[in-house]
């Protein structure tokens, strides 16, 4: 009997009256043994023969996400069960990797597939790329030679001497390199400053 496929439209000849499917329409070819099937169900996505084959594949292709980080002490709060996670785009290099999908939710910041990514393409704050800066090294060495490496305040020569900011670092950035805005002071008289730490917000909105 010659028939009509009802998923490619083409003609076939049936062998049973009720047949509604050719032949090519109703097999696949497992992605695991590789060998031909016959599918049940034409709207689902057919790639294994078997729950054994599923199986395998699984094991292969889908690892659950790492569990670096987390202290071995303290049990996950998922124990007992297969958390496969979810896929997310590196922030960085822009490929796709297994996250869990709490942590893409409660993400406060740009997420990196691995710590190389984050090194690679985080953007450093301001504050912490102009004080690593040449520029701020060289304020600083003429700041520590001009006062003879001697603090301002308790006249100790040497130790642990911090360069300090007349006027604050963070409002006032025309001065923020000029050696004139700048005294030398041990690590103990600067942190009793005014200026010192959230002390500095309290003075500058006076």
């Amino acid at each position: 009997m010659l028939k009509n496929c009802k998923k490619c439209v083409e003609p076939y000849c049936a062998q049973k009256p009720n047949s509604r499917y050719c032949y090519r329409c109703t097999t696949a070819i497992c992605i695991e043994c590789y060998n031909p099937f016959y599918i049940t169900d034409q709207l689902a996505k057919n790639i294994v023969c078997s729950k054994e084959c599923l199986n395998l594949w699984k094991s292969k292709n889908c690892r659950p996400p790492s569990r670096l980080g987390i202290k071995p002490k303290l049990p996950p709060a998922n124990k007992g069960r297969v958390d496969w996670g979810v896929i997310a785009t590196c922030c960085g290099c822009g490929i796709g990797y297994r996250r869990k999908a709490y942590e893409i939710v409660k993400a406060k910041e740009a997420l990196y597939c691995t710590p190389l990514c984050r090194t690679k393409y985080s953007i450093t704050p301001e504050n912490k790329r102009l004080r690593r800066s040449i520029e701020f090294a060289n304020w600083r060495k003429t700041v520590f030679e001009r006062d003879n490496y001697t603090c301002q305040i308790c006249n100790e020569r040497g130790g642990e001497l911090h360069p300090d900011h007349i006027k604050q670092f963070a409002y006032y950035p025309e001065l923020r390199f000029e050696p004139s805005n700048g005294r030398t002071l041990c690590a103990s008289c600067h942190r009793k400053t005014p200026t010192w730490g959230n002390r500095g917000r309290r003075e500058f909105a006076k």
